[in-house]
């Protein structure tokens, strides 16, 4: 770098260049600098540990370029790696600062921090408005500097600007964040331009920071500010977005139409209005004539004419997305070329009859206004703008991160990455526009049958089931240098295989596409940690993100230059930053990264995030072609269709599953591509237990584990309670819940945990994950004096070998999650799981796509519970199931809707129970004629719509002589319907962290519900009984040469009403259970041996037993259960 400014011009030791409102000065690694004449910048640092610049090698230079005074420092000792920039503009308008710093593993001096001090007396007094918060959650706060202000911070947390007025300082903005919101990584502490600032008062001066304690695995930080005169108003001119969630669309932009009827309201409809200052908009010249085809929709009007400008004023310079949008009902000719601002669009538009068109391209807009210019017969519906990044936020097209080049401190942001040229091509995609209200007018095509890619049992997958993972270093804001080096690297590997760890989650530049000039060193990077893994026994997972434009590195330079493969905003037609996955060109382009790099890394397995859609979208011209090809019916380009999403419309219904159903089609189809070139590759995703419960994630963006598992072949759960022992009575039935994706598609299920650091609440977690068969990803810590040490335990089952024993079926209806009207299915399901976990009645749950005789072949007793929505394919397997001997638990409102969630004329339980109900009107009922007498309770049911109740038997009375639970025998088996909904009340939440306790359990109703379930699950409990006290769970599973029962204990959890959950473990978390336990199934023949074992204990305790009358009895001796123990009865 010094031989560089040398040869720009000759710098003296001190130099001095005057800069109008701003002006700097140096001298030697010393940095001054003035605003309007005054002392600004008294004191210049840039600290590694307690080394100012590094210490020995700091370099500087300062010089003139392009009118902008520049002034750099730099250390570029491997181990103290660092830049900080300043530079006047050319105008002596801004000040910027850029400071970016790297560290590798284990390398000394990990501190990073920029100071800078400023005069006190300046903003003493000063009123302030900040801007604070996340990208996605940004708030104005205003506030006020003392004059007498102490020691200490002076500013909101999370600033990212400042605005003061006021004071000496006058009118002065502080930019912290000179990128802007866009990109999401600004909000960590490190791996980073870090989008906050701080200000503390220092005694005469008030020193500004930034900066962070970097990881031992190593990582970068760095800070982009800016300051110039101005206030708070100014922020629009310097940003384009004042905050964005990734999952949302963008807020600043222009919308026009041109229809001669209604439109949107997120329309300013113009028709042929001439331009005036006021609106900001309109024509120039010639005035356009307009049609319009119907009362309603932006698309289904027009301007038209020949050779017409549209100009737009007031627009912010920057980078635009902007859209043409055409519809042509009637076929009005046209043949035209487009371009704004004179750089082309496109040429040789013609839409034809019947037929609409979204043209976008990504131009920069370089002053305030726009003209359109459509040259030749032209048709235009609508014009929109949507800004993206002002030109003060670019750092990645037009110029990089630094105003000079140089040194290059870290792996990432380097000047050269975005020299080429930006080249942004027009995409035009073109789709059939429905005759309005004609959407639905032929017959509906049945929901696609889409199968799976299959999970064959390879020797080589098998490491899924045994799979104890462990992030490898960073989140997503990893750079892929963490423990990049070969020491390093096999320093990391060799500390996790001694804690039991075999497979190693990488998590960096999590948004791969946005890091172009990255990825063939992030491919480099994983074939070397693949190779060094391997030699170790050890697997790979690459965690990395499909469909996000969140500008990380370049991300809005990659949406530009593939505005192809994004997302249209369903409504407003515009692109939002994110890809569309049904888009064919999107599909084909992924389709071929991801199988290039499975066969030039070698990893064992990848985890995509955000395979999904968006609240918004998508809109586009293939997603609207597709789904007319695979439903036969069209989607509304009206934007005031009443239809859109309303969840009643039976339109939008098959929309969102067809959503889904493309989800999965995607992750089949990369399942199958990728096979070709590695059979043994595995797939992997997870979401929360609420994600799996609740329907917004599903039907919002399309994320389904159920559609998911048509390609991914390694499914788990985020859970999300910090409370894993407090939460046990809805943890333990959650973690079987999963199961549905393992019965029908043969996929093993993981579980991560998050424990807070406490070792007890990892080891809980770790069991009830443990005896349900899963997985653990948890964060690996040393084992504490004292405690179990579980990761080392060896005498485990064979996750793979081994199957969960149950005759009993609880449905976890999907379609019902999705569609259920009026009342909830989680509630009566849960409920019931909850009581089935206290009396130890052995269940699995299975999902409606399992309602097939081949999966419910070995049950005897299918709980259906409140699933409204069945299919007449599912109704008559679940009728059969019946038929042929099974007992089918029904709740009140089972069987009223169709798969879609319409509502069934006839209830599809009817024949079955002999009479009809409305499902609508409910009944409340405040007593129950149980066991022992009636009972008081204030809960629903449902009656018959007209009092008659065919020939069923009733087992018990609700108040008002209404049943609440009736019988049917049924050919060979027989029907119970739960008419009264009694299970709901004693199902308890999940607890996430600082939540209030809120469940209490109504024993009297508790009592009755678990004598109910006793009597109805007889016949289907599998032989399995055992006196172990209610808390104290039990799972029994099966394998080629053993019986294995698994008893956690859960006694020593007993939250109270009321009481914050705080991660917190009981004093003593696991009292020994002192009692000894009895435990009997049927005998297995050819008893070996029966022993428990646990991490617990040492060895194998050899316990007692007695077979008699076909029943093994087992008993576990008074003090072998502590928290967790398997017996194994050996055969």
């Amino acid at each position: 770098m010094k031989k560089f400014f040398l040869s720009l011009s000759a710098i003296a030791s001190c130099a001095i260049l005057h800069a109008g409102t701003f002006d700097i000065s140096a001298n030697g690694t010393e940095l001054k600098a003035t605003y309007n004449g005054q002392d600004l910048i008294v004191k210049n640092q840039v600290c590694t540990g307690s080394l100012p610049f590094g210490g020995d090698g700091a370099e500087s230079s300062f010089t003139e370029v392009n009118g902008n005074k520049v002034f750099n420092v730099w250390n570029a000792n491997p181990d103290r790696s660092i830049r900080q920039e300043v530079a006047v503009s050319a105008n002596g308008k801004h000040l910027d600062i850029t400071y970016l710093t790297e560290h590798r593993a284990f390398q000394q001096y990990p501190s990073r921090v920029m100071k800078i001090e400023l005069p006190f007396e300046l903003f003493a007094g000063a009123q302030y408005t900040a801007r604070v918060g996340r990208a996605s959650r940004v708030k104005t706060v205003t506030g006020v500097i003392p004059k007498d202000a102490k020691n200490g911070s002076l500013l909101p947390a999370n600033c990212r600007q400042v605005a003061f007025s006021g004071s000496a300082i006058g009118d002065f903005v502080i930019d912290f964040n000179v990128l802007g919101v866009g990109d999401f990584i600004s909000d960590y502490t490190n791996g980073s331009f870090k989008g906050f600032g701080v200000m503390f008062r220092k005694g005469n001066t008030v020193e500004l920071s930034s900066g962070t304690t970097l990881p031992v695995y190593g990582g970068h930080v760095g800070a982009k500010w800016r300051f110039y005169q101005g206030t708070d108003k100014d922020f629009d001119r310097y940003h384009a977005i004042s905050q964005i969630s990734y999952i949302g669309e963008f807020t600043q932009k222009r919308l026009y139409s041109f229809s001669d009827y209604e439109v949107g309201k997120i329309y300013t409809n113009i028709k042929e209005a001439p331009f005036s200052d006021q609106a900001q908009a309109g024509w120039i010249g010639k005035k356009p004539s307009t049609v319009a085809d119907s009362p309603q929709g932006a698309y289904y009007g027009a301007a038209f004419g020949t050779n017409g400008t549209f100009r737009i004023s007031g627009l912010n310079p920057g980078l635009y997305w902007i859209t043409l949008g055409v519809g042509n009902l009637r076929g009005v000719p046209n043949n035209f070329s487009a371009s704004l601002n004179g750089t082309a669009i496109a040429d040789n538009i013609s839409i034809e009859k019947g037929r609409a068109a979204i043209i976008r391209k990504a131009i920069f807009i370089d002053k305030e206004s726009a003209d359109l210019e459509l040259k030749g017969n032209y048709i235009i519906s609508t014009f929109g703008l949507t800004m993206v990044m002002s030109r003060h936020e670019d750092h990645t097209i037009r110029r990089g991160p630094w105003v000079v080049d140089g040194y290059e401190p870290a792996t990432v942001f380097h000047n050269a990455n975005y020299r080429k040229p930006a080249e942004f091509p027009t995409s035009i995609q073109t789709f059939t526009l429905p005759f309005p209200g004609k959407e639905t007018a032929a017959p509906v095509k049945p929901l696609l049958e889409l199968g799976s890619a299959g999970n064959p049992d390879r020797p080589n997958m098998r490491w899924r089931y045994s799979a104890k993972i462990s992030a490898w270093a960073a989140g997503n804001q990893g750079t892929l240098i963490e423990y990049a080096e070969p020491e390093a690297m096999a320093k990391r590997l060799d500390e996790l295989k001694s804690k039991g760890v075999n497979a190693v989650l990488v998590s960096g530049m999590l948004s791969r596409h946005t890091y172009p000039a990255q990825m063939q060193r992030a491919e480099e990077f994983l074939k070397r940690l693949a190779d060094e893994a391997h030699k170790r026994g050890m697997r790979v997972i690459d965690h990395q993100d499909l469909t996000l434009l969140w500008n990380i590195d370049c991300g809005y330079r990659v949406g530009s230059e593939r505005i192809d493969h994004a997302n249209v905003a369903f409504n407003s037609m515009l692109t939002s930053p994110q890809m569309c996955l049904v888009n064919p060109n999107f599909k084909e382009h992924y389709k071929n990264y991801l199988v290039n790099f499975v066969r030039n890394t070698g990893i064992d397995c990848i985890m995509i995030d955000e395979v999904n859609f968006y609240p918004h979208s998508c809109g586009c011209g293939y997603c609207r072609e597709q789904f007319f090809k695979d439903t036969g019916w069209y989607l509304p380009v009206n934007e005031l269709d009443k239809r859109i999403g309303d969840k009643n419309s039976e339109l939008w219904k098959r929309f969102l599953v067809w959503h889904k159903q493309q989800v999965g089609k995607w992750w089949r189809d990369m399942k199958l591509a990728v096979r070709e070139v590695n059979p043994d590759f595995s797939f992997m995703a997870y979401s929360t237990h609420y994600g799996f419960t609740s329907n917004w994630s599903s039907l919002a963006l399309g994320l389904d584990l159920t559609e998911f598992a048509r390609g991914v072949d390694f499914l788990g759960t985020e859970i999300m309670t910090r409370d894993v022992l407090m939460s046990h009575r809805a943890l333990i039935p959650f973690r079987k819940m999963k199961e549905v994706l393992t019965h029908e598609y043969n996929a093993p299920i993981f579980g991560l945990v998050y424990s807070e650091g406490k070792w007890d609440l990892a080891y809980f977690g770790w069991a009830v994950n443990n005896m349900n068969g899963q997985s653990t990803w948890e964060t690996i810590m040393a084992c504490p004096p004292g405690k179990s040490d579980y990761p080392a335990f060896k005498e485990n089952m064979n996750y793979a070998e081994s199957k969960r024993v149950a005759e009993a079926a609880l449905l976890f209806p999907i379609q019902s999650r999705e569609w259920n009207q009026y009342i909830g299915m989680l509630g009566e399901l849960m409920g019931t799981a909850q009581t089935l976990e206290q009396l130890h009645i052995p269940y699995k749950m299975i999902g409606d796509m399992s309602l097939n005789d081949r999966s419910l072949q070995n049950f005897k007793l299918l709980y259906v519970g409140n699933a409204n929505c069945l299919s007449d394919a599912q109704l008559k397997v679940i009728k059969e199931f019946a038929a042929n001997g099974g007992t089918v638990i029904t709740g009140a409102t089972a069987g009223t809707q169709n798969e879609v969630g319409i509502i069934r004329s006839k209830w599809g339980f009817a024949d079955v129970y002999g009479y009809d109900v409305n499902p609508v009107k409910f009944r409340k009922f405040n007593t129950v004629k149980g066991m022992q007498g009636s009972f008081n309770v204030k809960y629903s049911l449902l009656p018959s719509g007209n009092h008659r109740y065919g020939d069923c038997k009733v087992l018990y009375y609700a108040a008002d002589g209404y049943p609440a639970v009736l019988e049917k025998s049924y050919g060979k088996g027989k029907f119970i319907h739960h008419a009264a909904m009694l299970a709901a009340p004693l199902a308890d939440s999940e607890y996430g962290y600082n939540k209030k306790y809120t469940f209490k359990l109504d024993t009297v109703l508790d009592k009755f519900y678990k004598e109910l379930l006793q009597k109805e699950f007889a016949a289907a409990d599998s032989g399995f009984a055992t006196d172990a006290p209610e808390k104290v769970y039990t799972t029994w599973y099966r394998s080629r040469d053993a019986e294995i029962i698994h008893l956690l204990n859960a006694t020593g959890a007993n939250p109270q009403l009321g009481q914050v959950l705080k991660a917190t473990c009981p004093e003593n978390p696991f009292p020994v259970v002192e009692q000894a336990i009895k435990v009997s199934i049927p005998a297995p023949a050819g008893v070996k041996s029966v022993y428990a074992v646990s991490p617990d204990f040492a060895g194998r305790k050899e316990l007692k037993y007695t077979i008699s009358n076909g029943q093994l009895e087992i008993i576990l001796d008074a003090g072998l259960l502590k928290a967790y123990t398997i017996i194994w009865v050996k055969k």
